[in-house]
């Protein structure tokens, strides 16, 4: 284990200059604290690729052409099926991430997401029972309130900044306010107010909302994961509360789901450590990999699923598991989960290396009669 360790730490000092470099900021909603408090490190992006690639790209050419009804039914069609992809995507959520943020997402100009928005406005206005269309709009408005505000220190955060983040938050509740009335329901709509309720600092108020959530829904994971992340230290939690809750969750759940659950929420947290987050988690592979496993059982894999096992498998000397899953993942590595190829190589080689170095001799002695 400790030769293991050394290995590991050596390929990251080697690699580390060039993976800091490779992190791609994404809009996505920080949490409480965040706005007054620390600095919140960009999640990973978006998973694009596979079926969950493709329903974005046909549910945007849609939106372009304001085929709003379509939408509406392939949305209700994912909630009422309860829809999922490989790699344990949900559809419903590839439906939101198309809809809800103009393309190019961090790149896009305040003239882009002013137009992006008064589309949301006339979908809402065209289909006023459309909880979908509400949704997205309040996701829209969430995610456009942090690009006023930044992803900074308070102190960097402009008088403007704070002006348009509290305006554009506050039309997004009075929206999910509004969508909460209609008679059709959605799982989306409580991760975003679990996310308003991150900002407000309202504990209580988010424990309700999780409660009813799980009660909903019990597998759709982005609660959990919104729940996860206001556990960490840096903002409401203390150490070990966030993997005490993958625990308590997993359980609950149950059965495949609960392991899925599981390996859902360690993914989405790694995303905010360097590539040293499973040196402390050692005791999680064992369900990790059943996770794992199970997502494959359920519903298939995506690469970006195969590479997180894979770092998670060769980071807690899983050699084998490791090498089966490089095998696997060929050319399709996911720079969101190694940061950049040289990393992605270098652990690869170190697998392969490890399987074919020889095994040490056993040396045997004999005593003279």
């Amino acid at each position: 284990m400790k030769r293991h360790l050394l290995l590991f730490a050596v390929l990251l000092g080697l690699s580390g200059l060039v993976f800091l470099s490779c992190f791609n900021p994404v809009m996505y909603p920080a949490t409480a604290q965040a706005v007054n408090g620390p600095q919140q490190p960009p999640p990973r992006p978006v998973p694009l690729d596979g079926q969950f690639s493709d329903c974005v790209r046909d549910v945007r050419e849609q939106f372009k052409r304001q085929q709003f009804g379509m939408i509406d039914q392939q949305a209700r069609k994912a909630r009422t099926n309860r829809e999922r992809m490989p790699g344990g995507y949900w559809k419903l959520n590839a439906i939101y991430t198309a809809v809800s943020n103009p393309e190019g997402d961090v790149r896009a100009t305040d003239g882009q997401w002013e137009d992006h928005i008064a589309e949301l406005r006339a979908w809402v206005t065209a289909q006023p029972k459309s909880i979908t269309a509400r949704v997205a709009l309040a996701n829209s408005l969430i995610d456009y309130a942090w690009k006023a505000r930044g992803t900074g220190f308070s102190g960097t955060v402009t008088e403007i900044g704070w002006k348009l983040f509290s305006k554009r938050l506050a039309e997004a509740e009075r929206v999910l306010t509004e969508a909460g009335a209609l008679r059709e329901k959605c799982p989306h709509w409580y991760v975003l107010m679990l996310q308003l309720a991150q900002i407000q600092g309202s504990a209580e108020q988010f424990e309700a909302l999780f409660r009813q959530a799980v009660k909903m829904e019990p597998t759709y994971y982005y609660f959990y994961r919104v729940k996860a992340t206001t556990l960490l230290p840096r903002w409401h939690g203390q150490p070990g509360d966030w993997e005490k809750f993958a625990d308590v969750s997993a359980q609950e759940v149950g059965g495949y789901e609960g392991d899925i659950i599981f390996f859902l929420i360690y993914t989405h947290m790694s995303s905010y450590h360097d590539l040293t987050f499973m040196n402390e988690h050692h005791q999680a592979w064992p369900r990790l990999l059943a996770g794992f496993r199970g997502m494959e059982k359920l519903y298939g894999l995506s690469p970006q699923r195969l590479n997180e096992a894979c770092l998670f498998a060769i980071s807690l000397g899983d050699t084998q598991t490791a090498k089966e899953l490089f095998d696997r993942i060929g050319n399709q590595y996911d720079l969101s989960v190694w940061h950049s190829i040289q990393t992605f190589e270098m652990f690869r080689q170190s697998a392969q290396s490890r399987l074919t170095e020889p095994k040490p001799s056993v040396r045997t002695t004999t005593k003279d009669p």
